[in-house]
């Protein structure tokens, strides 16, 4: 079904065509001066837009073309400064869009999950690009402009064909060394691109936050000895990665840092980290055995929490904190060896064996 919205329309209702599965093609008029969020949401065999280029609309507002599923591109009005949250979100046969340089802000999720969205063009106008703004797509290569002065956490995450992230050397906030994005210092690792299977981080690196989340592709990677922090969701969904020596100065390994890395069967903690967050290790199914340095004071909830194949800890010092759910989905043989700094249980923990080495 086509449908031609009549001139002298001055705004589409929120939600107006909300699960319209029979819209393939809408035109709309250059009075229109408002589209509602999420006008066109989940409008699922919706092919192509036709929105004027002069057409007075200042944002694509949040859920606008969610979910449209067969949309294969739309043109951005010149009036437009924001694209919303989620905005384009899941239109897997968008391969390609032009942003205006009227545009300063892309919104959380505005293009996540566009699978066939190869290329995109981000204007010198841009000052933000929200958290997971490209998600899951298809982009080959990134190039950030001189005015972006805010990138939101896995922005460029989970991209696999993603080759290289490029800033330009003018930006004050962030830079890039060997296809790789970090803040302007060097001292935080950004993002790196989902398609590379081995990475060196730079020696100028103390922090690892979100950097290779869901890089699927990753097999090696070398932390150098100044990262003092392997942060939230660092290495979280690695599936290729099946070996890590954490370097010497870590003090701090964070939430979700390597959850889903479903292929590590060993990992080297070295005295030094103090902490180990919450679903640290959790789902890491081919881990068999872990040494928790004398280092270490805490490890909370389900650090271990389905690692199904994980049958040796040893606990070199007395932990001040540790949550009985760390070795949910754990198998029951598990053997959790301690010191005699230990000052937990010495028989079993959490139904599992406890030997006093």
């Amino acid at each position: 079904m086509s449908l031609s919205i009549p001139n002298g329309v001055m705004s589409i209702g929120d939600t107006a065509f909300y699960q319209c599965f029979g819209l393939t093609d809408v035109s709309i008029p250059n009075s229109v001066t408002n589209i509602g969020s999420g006008a066109f949401n989940f409008c699922r065999s919706l092919t192509n837009v036709t929105i004027p280029y002069n057409v007075n609309v200042t944002e694509i507002k949040g859920w606008t073309f969610s979910g449209c599923e067969m949309l294969t591109g739309v043109t951005i009005p010149a009036q437009v400064k924001s694209i919303g949250k989620r905005a384009f979100s899941s239109c897997y046969r968008m391969s390609d869009i032009t942003i205006p340089n009227s545009v300063t802000n892309i919104g959380d999720d505005a293009f996540s999950h566009c699978r066939d969205l190869a290329n995109v063009t981000i204007p010198n106008s841009i000052k933000r690009i929200g958290t997971q703004a490209f998600i899951g797509s298809g982009l080959t290569a990134v190039t950030i402009p001189s005015s972006v002065i805010n990138i939101g956490s896995r922005a460029f995450a989970t991209c696999t064909q993603l080759e290289s992230i490029t800033v330009n050397s003018n930006n004050s906030a962030y830079k890039s060394i060997s296809g790789l994005m970090l803040t302007k210092d060097g001292t935080t690792l950004v993002a790196v691109p989902g398609k590379l299977t081995s990475v060196v981080i730079p020696n100028s690196v103390t922090i690892i936050d979100c950097a290779f989340y869901g890089c699927t592709k990753l097999e090696s990677v070398t932390i150098g000895n100044n990262v003092t922090e392997i942060g939230l969701f660092a290495f979280y969904g690695c599936i290729g990665l099946t070996g890590m020596t954490i370097g010497n100065n870590v003090k701090s390994i964070g939430n979700g840092a390597f959850q889903g890395c479903v292929g590590l069967t060993n990992i080297t903690i070295p005295y030094g980290v103090t902490y180990i967050g919450n679903s640290a290790f959790k789902n890491c199914q081919a881990l068999t055995s872990i040494t928790v340095p004398a280092s270490v004071s805490s490890i909370v909830l389900d650090a271990f929490s389905g690692c199904s194949h994980l049958t040796s800890v040893t606990i070199m010092g007395a932990l001040n904190r540790y949550d009985i759910s760390i070795y949910y989905g754990t198998p029951t043989n598990l053997v959790t060896y301690v010191t005699s700094a230990w000052t937990g249980p010495t028989d079993t923990w959490n139904n599992r064996t406890v030997i006093v080495q």
